[in-house]
């Protein structure tokens, strides 16, 4: 168990690649960007699996990941926020990555978020992800978005109560199945 506090575990790939990395049983009370990469370090980071990571009461993006990821596997992954009225959250943000499969992610905004910009899942400019039971749920905005994603796979995904849209797909490939997707 991590305490509460800012950013939470750095993945700094400026001076080093970074292979095969395993985060495993994490419990985090409070804070904001608890998982972070560098934002573009000049190296990539190969192969890191976070598995079976509870985020409660977290306070700003959970997790964010941008550009150097070669293959990012997630499994078992919930982002409980405090509920806010003033705060724009994104549970789950993956930017840039050449692979990423998410199995059994969960995101709540909480009963009373209606911030116009909480997400649960955004994606953007990925080459393939692919999503299993995974669930986004009071979103002030969108469940689910993909941006430029040349391909999304999808199964027993749910996004209920959200303010926006369930799902948004814009110039991306997808194939998705046995999934709901509803709003409020």
């Amino acid at each position: 168990t991590i305490g509460a506090g800012g950013r939470t575990i750095l993945l700094n790939s400026t001076k080093t690649p970074l292979e095969t990395i395993r985060i495993k049983n994490i419990v985090q009370q409070g804070g904001t960007n608890i998982f972070i990469n560098d934002n573009g370090g000049t190296n990539v980071i190969v192969d890191l699996l976070l598995d079976d990571i509870k985020l409660q009461g977290i306070m700003a993006t959970g997790i964010a990941f941008t550009k150097v990821f070669a293959y990012l596997d997630m499994k078992k992954i919930t982002v409980n926020y405090v509920p806010s009225a003033s705060k724009a959250f994104i549970g789950i943000s993956i930017t840039g990555n050449e692979g990423a499969n998410l199995e059994w992610c969960h995101v709540n905004h909480g009963i009373t978020s209606a911030v116009n910009n909480s997400y649960g899942f955004a994606f953007a400019n990925c080459k393939a992800i692919w999503l299993t039971r995974c669930q986004a749920d009071t979103c002030g905005v969108d469940g689910f978005r993909f941006d430029a994603c040349q391909y999304v796979y999808g199964n027993g995904l749910s996004a209920s109560l959200c303010g926006g849209d369930g799902i948004v797909l814009s110039g991306s490939d997808f194939t998705i199945g046995n999934s709901y997707f509803g709003g409020r």
